[in-house]
């Protein structure tokens, strides 16, 4: 399966979740490869220090202008590929999306996202493309932002439909990221470990 993370915004927490899910898919068993096509290093910096600390690695390739040919080629060699996109268009982004299974666009609970032409261009090329949102940072106890923007993205199916499940503003995250860990790596992270468990089982990994 090919995941691709990305969108039209940055500072979304794209890198976040590449980690956490790809952290958690791997010790459910799962082979993992991510795929780094963005210049900025926030995963490859995260990936080192996973070096540094002697933690269980995956493989993290870097790939740049027209990535589709090897995203193909590293999925024959994985349970699931996660692409980590730039948080704006791209080549790399609409080579990716014409060989993924899903992309996952997150946005804050206070904006939403532009990619829909992209998505749809992307689908005539690739008509198994599913796009989602995704909610992060949501303030917790805070949530009519978010509700209302899920609401208003459901309610009309020519927008990327929302994801039901979201991520909170909690510093595990942060923490566990500074640290090249993924959430199911560390102690008293209960809420931010079932917030991607629950992301990876509506995403169906």
């Amino acid at each position: 399966m090919i995941i691709v993370i990305g969108g039209d915004k940055g500072g979304t927490g794209k890198t976040i979740l590449t980690a956490n899910l790809a952290v958690f898919l791997m010790k459910k068993g799962k082979t993992v490869t991510v795929v780094k096509t963005d210049n900025n290093n926030s995963i490859s910096d995260w990936y080192e220090e996973r070096k540094h600390r002697k933690l269980p690695l995956f493989p993290l390739v870097e790939s740049f202008g027209k990535v589709k040919d090897e995203i193909i080629h590293l999925n024959k060699r994985s349970d699931i590929v996660i692409v980590d996109m730039a948080g704006y268009d791209s080549p790399e982004l609409r080579s990716a999306l014409q060989c993924a299974d899903l992309l996952i666009s997150p946005a804050r609970p206070s904006s939403a996202t532009e990619v829909n032409s992209i998505i749809k261009q992307a689908q005539a090329l690739n008509p198994k493309l599913e796009a989602r949102v995704f909610f992060y940072r949501c303030k917790p106890n805070h949530h009519k932002e978010r509700i209302e923007l899920y609401n208003y993205l459901a309610a009309d199916s020519d927008w990327i439909q929302p994801l039901k499940n979201y991520v909170t503003f909690l510093t595990a995250f942060e923490k566990s990221t500074e640290q090249g860990m993924g959430v199911h790596e560390m102690s008293n992270t209960a809420t931010a470990k079932a917030q991607i468990e629950l992301i990876s089982q509506e995403i169906g990994v």
